[in-house]
């Protein structure tokens, strides 16, 4: 019996910046089945790359291209040029999927996948900027520039089944259009964490104390205030935390 031929697919993400998008979509890229897919990744501009990234280079070379007019803020001309590329691109390799990971990469590849023809597109945004980044007015034009970009993605992959609800309670579109998958984690190197955790608990002397943390950049958007806050009142009545 002879084979079929392999799926076609390219992810687009506007940058891979050391961060949860990024690793999510390079483990999705390195591992999807290339019995299957022959696959693309295409990323905008990138100053700190994830560590496994040089590797993934390497080995994948010309499937793995550099999109320099594919940034993340508002650019006319360069989201011009970045439009016409992907667009040219789509209608000469003919993918069957066009996979569009974050805000900027997806708005101008799903549009350059309508118009090139292409038959499945899926978006996957890591969140939403609907609320917490810009002003009242910004707000409301991304939530109608999503709806209008929901007409044309096939599936809409959120993280969480809140972020699902969010996408849903603003009427991007019908519940039917998202898929809630959670991040894959590799667990390989949290298999030790008990042994580095007592290690540097007892460096930093606070062995016998339990410790909680977090793990985020210092933006407003992310809430370490209420952390700070929490901590500030529970250290005040637990001494040992």
């Amino acid at each position: 019996m002879k084979d079929s031929p392999r799926i076609k697919i390219v992810y687009i993400i506007t940058r891979l910046e050391r961060g949860g998008s990024p690793d999510v979509v390079l483990s999705l890229f390195e591992h999807l089945d290339e019995r299957r897919f022959d696959k693309y990744l295409i990323y905008g501009p990138t100053s700190n790359f994830p560590p496994c990234f040089d590797a993934i280079k390497q080995a994948y070379k010309d499937r793995i291209i550099l999109l320099p007019s594919l940034v993340r803020s508002v650019n006319p001309v360069k989201d011009c040029v970045a439009f016409n590329f992907l667009l040219n691109f789509f209608k000469k390799q003919k993918f069957q999927i066009v996979h569009t990971h974050t805000s900027k990469a997806g708005f101008i590849g799903r549009i350059a996948a309508k118009l090139s023809g292409t038959p499945i597109i899926i978006h996957t945004p890591h969140g939403h900027i609907f609320y917490g980044y810009f002003n009242l007015l910004m707000n409301k034009a991304i939530i109608f520039i999503e709806r209008a970009l929901a007409r044309i993605t096939d599936k809409i992959i959120t993280l969480t089944e809140s972020g699902k609800a969010d996408y849903v309670r603003l009427k991007i579109a019908h519940a039917d259009k998202f898929v809630p998958i959670y991040c894959g984690i590799n667990l390989e190197k949290f298999l030790n964490a008990q042994i580095e955790r007592n290690l540097l608990k007892e460096r930093l002397a606070i062995k016998e104390k339990f410790v909680v943390g977090t793990v985020s950049r210092l933006d407003p958007v992310k809430g370490m205030q209420y952390f700070i806050n929490a901590a500030n009142l529970i250290s005040k009545k637990l001494p040992d935390v």
